[in-house]
Formats: structure tokens, C-alpha cells, sequence
């Protein structure tokens, strides 16, 4: 055999076997190479490969996949079991690569297996942290239960009274199993808890048990460190012709955890900066934390808006709620009240969050609503309306050449402010006269007899038939 060839041989050898002596490729114990119908919670084994410096298995669904696992460790494993188990019918792929003392590394031939399809719901499962029953339970941590086989996610419910949903309702928290609630659990409460697997076929068939444990005492006043969520509005508009809307939290915290919520309320996880970018119409979460540490806790406080991202659509101006003040007209806008609209009176001044206008002068106005982000910005002209602050409040019939009669005057700022009648009671509901708008006005005398100083009442109707209520002093 000539020299090359041996050499040749023992390099095939090497690769195919081990990379040096003490090392060999990891061969399957279980599955087999090409086995079906494996239970979706078996444990993976194979042989030791020897002596070597490091070791990385990948386990994924395609060949070199590494979505279930990839671990590296300096000290080699044999077997290994899923934390949330396989997925069902599909076929897994495990491949192997050693670790050399030089740092060089060797691929090692993989091999592959088919899960079996699931033929029923997944059972009951039980906590794991905390113990059911476990008292002193810290607020700020969260719940953790045991794998289900064939269970493929988990509902969970969390109040504080057997079946009480308060702090959590139902929620679906995906194929994971821990949990940890927006905020603290209360302090030295009994915290009850029922986690229900499920999977395609449904939830667990018999009602799953509700379990409970007690919390302790808190350390740290979550209400001191709390980042600030004020000024997040409800809805956020993505405007026609753009693709998306970024968003950013309105106050600087140590974390923040931003989601999208899908069917029944699930949360997926799309972002874990100040920022994100949002491109989906739907509804959605934001967490912002902050991490306080105490002596002997370790607290996350939190605070959660749930919020909306839509399409954009022109606000609704159903009217505006006209007052005529002491110091001038007061204007409230009213909207469809979709969302938080701005508003303005002069969109070259800027807009403002507050529908409410005071201090006007009497005039005729366009108020302007534009959603928040200024996809749109609707306009309507409003005018007032005749109020009791368009009458005088006194007069004195003493015959020196002032407000010697009770005289109503249409505003000058309204176009048709004409009366139709004026009736005038006392101060009991009595009515005294039938006034014409057109006359002078009153006197202050009822069938020629001076009435006395006191306060009396009117009711106006307008050529439009408004009416107006009001009162009024006569002094003498």
C-alpha cells in the first residue's frame, strides 16, 4: 500500500469516526435513524462522543435546523428532552459537531425521525413554582407549571377567589411554561391559579383542578417607581398611502415589552425597545418597566396600555356646544368620540387636545378636528345659539335716563336673533305680561301699578321657536 493511499485511509477514517483518539460522532440510541410515530415528549439519546473539547447539538425541523435547539457545552450530553416537546407529525433532524482542543471543529452525520400525529387532547398538568399549598410566595415573580405531553399551548386564569379571574382571564400564553402577570401579585393573599392545556384536537377534556398558593409581603412600593405611560393615547392611525406607523413610549424606564394581541388575547412579542415599528392594523400592548431592588426582593414595576392601530378615517364633527360666558363665548367641540382627536380654531396656530374654547369674542367660528397622527383634519362652521346671557340682568325704572325699561336687543354677532313673544313671572312662577319684542321694553308696572325691586323670570321664544329660560332684578 503505497504511502499516500494509507494516509488517504486514516483522514476518511478521522472524519467519518472520530476526530482523534478519545473522539467519535455521536450515533443514535433513540429514535432510530428514520423511526416514526415517536411520542412528541420522548428523550432524545445517543452515544457519548468521547473526549472532546466542546460539544453543539442542533435539533430542528429541516436539515440543520436549529428552531427547537442549539447547545453548545464543555461538557458532553447523551440525551435530552424537550422543555415544551416536539411538534406533532413532522419529521426532526439532529446533527452533531465536536469540539477540538485546537479550537478546530468536526460536522459529525446527523440523523432524523418523525413525531407521531396526536390522537387526543393534552391532560392536566400542575404548578411546579410555586408548590400548591406554598406560602410566602413573592409578589413579583411569576407562575411556572409542568409540560403536558401533547400539549401544544395553555390557558391561564389567575384571581384571588377559587375561579376568580380578576388579575388574569383566560389568557392564552402559547406553547411556554411560566408566566409572570403586568404588575405584582397582591400582598399576603391566597392567589388562585388554573392552567388548562391545549392543542389542535381542543383543551384538556375533564376541567382542569384550580390550584392556589399565598403570597408575602412586599418590600418596595411599586407606585414610587412606576415609568409613566401619560400622554399614550388609546389609537394610532396609519395614514393612506403609508405602509406603516413607528411608535415610541413617552418616558424613559429600564425595559419595555411591546406586543401584538392575537386570537383570544395572546400575546406576541414584536419589539423590546423605546421604539417600534408597527405595520399590521390590530390590537396591541404596551409594557414599560422598571427594576427596583430592595434587600430581599427584586421587584419589576410595571405599568400596561392596551392600545389600537387602524386606518385612518376623517374625524366627525357632530355639532359644538356654544355658551355665551361673562368673559366671552365658550366653545366645546363635539366628535363621533372614536378616538383623541386635536382641535383648533386657526390650524396656522397649531391644534390643542382639549375640545373646549373660552374667552372668545361673539362671533361665528370654523372649528378644525384632526386625528392625532394628521392623516385627516375635518372643518365645520358653528354658530351660537341665543342664550339668557344675550338679556339684561337688571334694570331700574327710576326714570333718570338709564336702564329705566327691561329691553332685549338682538346680538349683533347672530344673523336672525329676532323673538317671537317674551312672557315675564315673579319669582313664584306667576305670570305677570305678554311682552312684544318689537316695543321698548318693560317698565317695570303690571296694568299701571309699579311691581316691587325683587328678581323675576322670563321665557323668550325665537322666530326659530328656541326657547330661552332666564331671570332678571329689578331695582328700584
Amino acid at each position: 500500500m503505497g504511502k499516500r493511499l494509507f494516509i488517504s485511509l486514516l483522514l476518511g477514517l478521522w472524519l467519518g469516526i472520530g476526530a482523534s483518539w478519545g473522539q467519535a460522532c455521536p450515533r443514535p440510541v433513540f429514535p432510530a435513524d428514520g423511526a416514526e410515530d415517536i411520542p412528541v415528549d420522548a428523550t432524545l439519546s445517543w452515544t457519548a462522543p468521547g473526549v472532546v473539547t466542546g460539544f453543539i447539538i442542533s435539533i430542528g425541523t429541516t436539515p440543520g435546523g436549529v428552531d427547537i435547539l442549539t447547545n453548545r457545552s464543555s461538557s458532553p450530553i447523551s440525551s435530552y428532552t424537550p422543555e415544551t416537546g416536539l411538534p406533532e407529525d413532522t419529521w426532526i433532524y439532529l446533527s452533531f459537531v465536536l469540539i477540538r482542543a485546537d479550537g478546530s471543529q468536526v460536522s459529525c452525520p446527523g440523523w432524523r425521525f418523525k413525531t407521531a400525529p396526536f390522537a387526543t387532547p393534552p391532560d392536566c398538568t400542575t404548578l411546579v413554582d410555586p408548590q400548591p399549598g406554598e406560602a410566602g410566595f413573592p409578589v413579583n415573580e411569576g407562575v411556572t407549571w409542568a409540560y403536558s405531553p401533547r400539549a401544544t399551548g395553555y390557558l391561564l386564569s389567575i384571581g384571588t377567589t377559587p375561579g376568580g379571574t380578576e388579575i388574569l382571564d383566560n389568557r392564552d400564553v402559547g406553547n411556554r411554561l411560566s408566566f409572570n402577570p403586568a404588575g405584582n401579585f397582591p400582598t399576603e393573599r391566597e392567589i388562585f391559579v388554573t392552567v388548562t392545556p391545549y392543542n389542535r384536537l381542543g383543551p384538556a377534556v375533564t376541567t382542569c383542578t384550580t390550584q392556589s398558593f399565598t403570597t408575602g409581603a412586599s418590600l418596595v412600593d411599586c407606585s414610587l417607581h412606576e415609568p409613566s405611560l401619560s400622554g399614550f393615547g388609546r389609537r394610532f392611525n396609519i395614514c393612506p398611502g403609508e405602509s406603516f406607523r413607528d411608535l415610541e413610549a413617552p418616558s424613559l424606564a429600564d425595559g419595555y415589552n411591546w406586543y401584538r394581541l392575537g386570537p383570544g388575547g395572546q400575546e406576541i412579542l414584536i419589539g423590546t425597545e423605546r421604539t417600534v415599528r408597527i405595520s399590521e392594523t390590530g390590537n396591541y400592548r404596551l409594557e414599560a418597566y422598571n427594576l427596583v431592588g430592595s434587600l430581599n426582593e427584586f421587584t419589576v414595576c410595571n405599568l400596561v396600555r392596551d392600545f389600537e392601530v387602524a386606518d385612518a378615517v376623517p374625524p366627525v364633527i357632530t355639532g359644538a356646544n356654544i355658551t355665551r360666558e361673562p368673559d366671552g363665548l365658550r366653545i366645546i367641540v363635539q366628535t363621533d368620540g372614536a378616538q383623541d382627536y386635536l382641535y383648533s380654531l386657526n390650524p396656522d396656530s397649531g391644534f390643542q387636545p382639549s375640545p373646549v374654547f373660552e374667552n372668545l369674542p361673539l362671533a361665528t367660528y370654523t372649528v378644525y378636528v384632526q386625528d392625532p397622527q394628521g392623516c385627516f383634519t375635518s372643518s365645520r362652521e358653528v354658530a351660537r345659539k341665543l342664550s339668557s346671557a344675550d338679556f339684561p340682568a337688571f334694570f331700574t325704572p327710576n326714570n333718570d335716563g338709564f336702564n329705566d325699561r327691561w329691553q332685549y336687543e338682538p346680538p349683533k354677532d347672530l344673523e336672525d336673533a329676532r323673538l317671537a313673544s317674551i312672557q315675564i313671572f315673579d319669582r313664584y312662577g306667576n305670570f305677570l305680561l305678554q311682552l312684544d319684542p318689537e316695543t321698548s321694553g318693560w317698565d317695570g308696572s303690571v296694568n299701571g301699578k309699579p311691581l316691587p325691586s325683587s328678581v323675576y323670570w322670563f321665557q323668550a321664544i325665537s322666530q326659530q321657536q328656541e326657547v330661552i329660560h332666564g331671570y332678571f332684578a329689578l331695582k328700584r
